[in-house]
């Protein structure tokens, strides 16, 4: 019989105590009742701009992006495959349908941001 995983009672909390902020940010911004935290934060970053800052950050834009982040799971599932190791594989699969699924079904339609400017780099 095989074992489930028990959470304890520090998790349990950490969890609670993680998504209470999280609910009311969502349902803040569901309401359109939010302060623009986003553009104080750009416009933090902005202020501190420096040469190795935008380096950087074009960096994790570019590695973020859609192409690098699909071959790098195409390539550990073809790793995965390679190595038969099927039911993370499988996992792998499942992860990346729910998340983009998640994101673009659920998320992006509750949030309805305009986009910034098209010129941000």
């Amino acid at each position: 019989m095989p074992k489930f995983f028990r959470i304890s009672k520090i998790n349990y909390y950490l969890v609670f105590f993680l998504l209470f902020p999280l609910t009311k940010l969502c349902y803040q911004i569901y309401n359109q009742n939010y302060p623009e935290i986003d553009s104080q934060i750009q416009l933090t970053i902005q202020e501190a701009r420096t040469f190795l800052l935008d380096i950087f950050f074009k960096l994790t834009y570019k590695i973020g992006g859609a192409y690098i982040t699909g071959l790098l799971v195409l390539i550990a599932l073809i790793t995965l495959l390679y190595k038969r190791y099927w039911a993370e594989a499988k996992g792998l699969v499942l992860a990346t349908l729910g998340i983009i699924i998640l994101v673009d079904e659920i998320l992006k339609p509750l949030f309805d941001r305009r986009r910034p400017p098209r010129p941000r780099l």
